[in-house]
């Protein structure tokens, strides 16, 4: 089912398992992850179908980022020329991957297999222009790495947001993939794909026995009062460079498998604000992460993981079952664990993969305020 329009709602009856009084989609199809023509598989998309509706579509000309150094945080940029730009205007902010940035972060953090290699990993944020003062622009949203100038080039151009679906979503059902057996990997990736849309959501839905991902989400996202269960990854990014952003809030998983957290490629800005990791059975310690993954991930079809999360945030999270949050610090970045509370130790530098210095930590065990911090800056930014 293809929500391929602007404006279009899916509502169902209620997500529990009885269809007595619920809606209950159940997945017949017998396996496939990826697709050339429509990407990931699955019983539900919201998004166009349009393979254009792509941020590397530019209209006119890119225009160069004129600040020597932008810091991550950061919403306003200097621009060579700021002609033909207007306020409101979409644009998208490119930092090549270029080999001067991949030496500068270590070459991605890995160590037995080959380096992150240029073209990899650019960053790019999808933004509207708020104000224009000379040749400042003003974002709507911050960048959420450094801009170094020195390393790598940025740029921006106007996107035209081509046929891109927005104030869609799915409500109130409930997505089943069957009940293979727990190895069997012949059914469809996930439940429900958003992707080439803004604007858009996934309320009140309850999804089963899936491959990969219950609700699979392209760039920037909220989680909001999730409940997981025997999930591998239950909270993850594995977007890579591009994907920044993302926030898990008021959210808990209990009698997973393995770790949530970053999981390849210098995700960025991501923010875990009051998660749980209850009952983990990992027979890893660390299970709520923002480190590197070093060779982890790596095949014929990608280069490995490294660096996982930079500038992201542990914020008021709680890991039980003597588990432990490994927070590292990247080169040239950092991330923070603020308020962390489990055992002694609960916060460390040191994930199965080896040691790496600790990112910063504070209030460890003591509970912090604003009880959320992602509400008190949507507060802040709303006032």
């Amino acid at each position: 089912m293809a929500l391929k329009y602007s404006g279009v709602v899916l509502r169902g009856s209620g997500r529990t398992g009885d269809p007595a009084v619920s809606t209950i989609i159940r997945s017949t199809a017998t396996g496939g992850t990826e697709n050339n023509e429509i990407g990931v598989e699955c019983p539900i998309r919201i998004g166009s179908d349009d393979p254009t509706v792509n941020w590397e579509t530019r209209v006119g000309n890119t225009i160069p980022v004129a600040s020597v150094f932008v810091p991550a945080g950061s919403r306003r940029l200097t621009l060579k020329s700021t002609a033909g730009l207007s306020v409101g205007d979409n644009i998208i902010i490119w930092h090549p991957c270029t080999q001067e940035w991949i030496a500068a972060i270590d070459h991605g953090g890995v160590n037995l297999d080959p380096p992150w290699a240029p073209g990899d990993e650019p960053i790019m944020y999808n933004r509207f222009i708020k104000a224009i003062q000379g040749n400042d622009i003003v974002i709507c949203a911050p960048v959420s790495n450094d801009l170094d100038a020195s390393l790598s080039e940025s740029f921006v151009y106007k996107w035209p947001d081509m046929n891109e679906v927005v104030n869609a979503g799915v409500e109130n059902l409930r997505v089943d993939m069957g009940d293979p057996d727990e190895q069997n990997e012949a059914h469809p990736d996930s439940c429900i794909v958003v992707s080439r849309s803004r604007d858009t959501w996934v309320r009140n839905v309850s999804t089963l026995h899936f491959k990969r991902s219950g609700v699979m989400v392209r760039r920037s996202h909220l989680f909001t009062n999730v409940w997981a269960s025997q999930a591998r990854h239950a909270f993850v990014s594995g977007g890579g460079a591009a994907t920044a952003g993302v926030v898990w809030l008021d959210s808990r998983s209990n009698n997973g498998y393995l770790e949530s957290g970053g999981h390849a490629h210098w995700s960025q800005g991501l923010l875990f604000d009051n998660v749980r990791e209850e009952l983990n059975s990992s027979d890893r310690l660390p299970v709520l992460n923002l480190h590197n993954r070093v060779d982890g991930g790596a095949d014929e079809t990608a280069h490995a993981h490294g660096w996982s999360s930079v500038y992201s945030v542990l914020w008021n999270c709680t890991v039980d079952n003597n588990k432990q949050a490994c927070v590292q610090r990247p080169p040239t970045s950092q991330n923070f664990a603020i308020g962390t509370a489990g055992r002694m130790g609960v916060v460390t530098g040191e994930n199965w993969l080896g040691v790496e210095k600790i990112g910063y930590e504070e209030h460890t065990n003591k509970a912090v305020k604003p009880v959320s911090l992602y509400r008190k800056q949507l507060a802040d930014r709303l006032a």
